[in-house]
């Protein structure tokens, strides 16, 4: 859900519980959160993708995230072949072919995705500063002076095709504005318990998501 009425609609996809809480399980074969359009990205120069991730295996193009088309544009927490970077993509401009003069920017988040184990993942952006984070610490910089172009709509664990994250997901959140460092070191420290770079994490599906979601409206019938 979001604070701002942009929920995202599930396609597949289980919920399960452990040591961390609960997260949002994917199984690879294209399940994934379709997210609207967010109003206040597009032409904005700043942004922040946030996300606790947990691969289970990883492949070509299993994003975390996607905002908006590629090329013009494009947010994308990227995935390839045991990598995660943040990209962002050059904007529409009126005048400009895209097939020759498309560019795009990277700052690497992750060289070699280890398996079975929680990453705390942040990119942020403010014109013209790319900045990347895990579990806390900077490990990623780049420039990139141009607004962000992200028109559409987008989703979180998939970018196109079938290919899609395999494993948990979790705290997803996006910001219309750049996180400095001590914020995201604050979300890295409340979001870390339970999950310890263990080499396995037990977690099981949670059977009845009723339990913890009250009822909308309850209508008895005397």
């Amino acid at each position: 859900s979001s604070p701002t009425g942009a929920d995202g609609e599930i396609d597949g996809g289980e919920w399960v519980k452990g040591a961390f809480g609960t997260a949002l399980r994917l199984n690879g074969q294209g399940e994934h959160v379709a997210i609207p359009e967010i109003i206040g990205i597009d032409g904005s120069e700043s942004l922040t993708l946030e996300a606790w991730v947990y691969w289970e295996e990883t492949g070509r193009y299993p994003n975390i995230m996607t905002l908006g088309r590629w090329c013009p544009g494009g947010a994308l927490m990227f995935v390839a072949d045991g990598t995660c970077s943040f990209r962002l993509g050059r904007p529409t401009h009126d005048g400009w072919d895209s097939a020759r003069d498309w560019r795009e920017a990277s700052a690497g988040l992750v060289s070699k995705i280890e398996l079975k184990q929680w990453y705390h993942l942040v990119a942020t952006f403010e014109r013209p500063e790319m900045r990347t984070y895990v579990d806390g610490k900077l490990v990623g910089q780049a420039r990139w002076d141009f607004p962000i172009g992200c028109e559409g709509a987008g989703m979180i664990g998939k970018w196109s095709g079938q290919a899609g994250h395999q494993g948990l997901i979790d705290d997803v959140r996006i910001y219309t504005r750049a996180l400095s460092p001590d914020e995201v070191q604050t979300h890295y420290t409340a979001g870390k318990e339970g999950r310890g770079a263990s080499a396995e994490v037990a977690y099981e599906a949670v059977s009845d998501r009723s339990v913890s979601v009250p009822p909308a409206l309850v209508l008895e019938n005397r």
